[in-house]
């Protein structure tokens, strides 16, 4: 058990909190109503606080029950893929069953299987809307990808690359064409094609009312252009070039990073390479915009505008890539006949190899900071009239779930605190800059040690 809950990744699934996960945790507390307002002036739908809302009345509110609802939609979302192999791909189930494997085992998939926070739903949900739309499953489609943009916002661009990718021609006709009679069926195509989006107006006309948006602080860097060279690397395991400073003295990539991102680049290329196979699958265009669009699109985005390219970000691409590594696959087999079940395996072996080496990696990056024994001592030790001071504001939400809601920000005026902490649910009164006078005591709380002052 020991060697499970240190060395695997189920370590994820004990570690404590983070700010970000404990953020979820206080936003989805509240009423249904508060949740409503709160995550309107944030920067997330509210569909999964909703959802978590009352996953926490069901569960409780360890670390485990928090991110057992992320484990869940992981569940569903590996069997979700498993069919649109077999029903949709028409991939042989035994081969399915190694890759199966492959996607079960993936770095970025099961960091965020066990993390308390909106992006395994919002996957797992584009997920299912591309199962529904390639069973032309029209009512599953509209609900999934509603859901999917009510989860999360950057959905929108999956939705538009499963418009283009299934209705650019109409598209086209719609531009390019004279007849009102032509014109107006296609217009009607592309009214009902749109229901989701009209779905989602009424909550983003009520984002634009009550969002502040005069506050354009964000903490994400400016992604380099070697960044958009690894990006299918990136999409396999959801790396952050700022591990690279951590743990590899250096800002970037290391040589392995590098090898495996060449890999997996000449694997999903490979399709494109050979016309044949191409106009014989209706479904590799609509994969190769699963995958790129919403990265591109934010990567772009990010070198013009505010940058907002981070793996977790497009974690919503990351099934289209394992689907694409897949495809490719299958594409190998298909053409070396004579020797297809040994080339089968070597390449599936090869690739959960990689997996293996990269494992004990994906656990050192993502490893938690451990606060809950600083947090568990000062509340043990202090006395009931004494108060709880933070000296930074990223770890406000961390101390109400690991001590109480009797936590404030020390030495910072609230116009200092920028929006993308979670400024939402910090009230103006948990921002104070004076001591407390003897007999109480401010127990003050810096990154990993505390002090305790009060004024004569």
């Amino acid at each position: 058990m020991n060697y499970l809950f240190t060395k695997t990744p189920l370590s994820f699934f004990v570690m404590d909190l983070w700010r970000d996960e404990a953020f979820s945790y206080v936003m989805a507390r509240q009423g249904i109503v508060d949740i409503l307002r709160t995550s309107a002036q944030d920067f997330a739908p509210p569909l999964y606080y909703i959802v978590l809302h009352y996953w926490m009345l069901i569960f409780g509110t360890s670390e485990i029950a928090l991110r057992s609802l992320s484990f869940l939609m992981y569940a569903l979302l590996v069997f979700v893929l498993f069919e649109i192999m077999v029903l949709i791909l028409k991939v042989p189930i035994k081969r399915a069953l190694l890759y199966f494997l492959i996607i079960v085992t993936n770095p970025f998939l099961i960091y965020y299987a066990f993390e308390a926070r909106m992006y395994m739903m919002a996957t797992f949900l584009v997920a299912l809307s591309y199962f529904a739309l390639w069973k032309k499953n029209k009512n599953l489609y509209f609900v999934s990808i509603t859901l999917a943009l009510y989860t999360h916002y950057f959905t929108i661009f999956i939705f538009a690359a499963q418009i283009i990718g299934a209705h650019y021609k109409d598209i086209v006709k719609l531009f390019s064409t004279r007849r009102f009679a032509i014109k107006l069926a296609n217009y009607k195509l592309l009214a009902t094609t749109l229901l989701p989006f009209f779905l989602i107006l009424p909550w983003l006309i009520y984002v634009w009312l009550n969002h502040d948006f005069s506050d354009a602080r964000f903490w994400i860097l400016q992604p380099s252009l070697q960044d958009l060279f690894y990006m299918p690397f990136i999409l396999f395991t959801g790396y952050e070039r700022v591990f690279a400073t951590y743990y590899h003295d250096t800002t970037g990539y290391i040589s392995f990073h590098t090898n495996l991102n060449i890999i997996l680049g000449i694997i999903i290329l490979l399709p494109i390479a050979i016309r044949k196979f191409i106009k014989k699958s209706n479904y590799l265009a609509n994969l190769y915009l699963w995958t790129f669009l919403p990265a591109i699109t934010l990567f772009i985005w990010s070198l013009i505008s505010t940058p907002v390219y981070l793996p977790r970000y497009i974690i919503i691409s990351a099934p289209g890539l394992l689907l694409l590594i897949i495809t490719s696959f299958e594409l190998i087999v298909e053409r070396t006949q004579q020797y297809k079940n040994w080339i089968f395996y070597a390449l599936g072996g090869f690739l959960l190899f990689v997996i293996h080496l990269y494992s004990p990696l994906n656990i050192q990056y993502h490893t938690k900071r451990s606060v809950s024994p600083l947090y568990a001592e000062v509340n043990v030790i202090r006395a009931p009239i004494d108060v709880i001071y933070l000296t930074s504001e990223l770890d406000f939400h961390l101390a109400q779930y690991y001590i109480d809601d009797e936590v404030f920000i020390f030495g910072k005026s609230y116009d200092e605190i920028p929006q993308y902490v979670g400024k939402t649910l910090i009230p103006e009164s948990k921002v104070l800059q004076t001591l407390p006078l003897y007999p109480i005591k401010a127990f003050i709380i810096h990154y990993d040690w505390y002090e305790t002052l009060s004024l004569l």
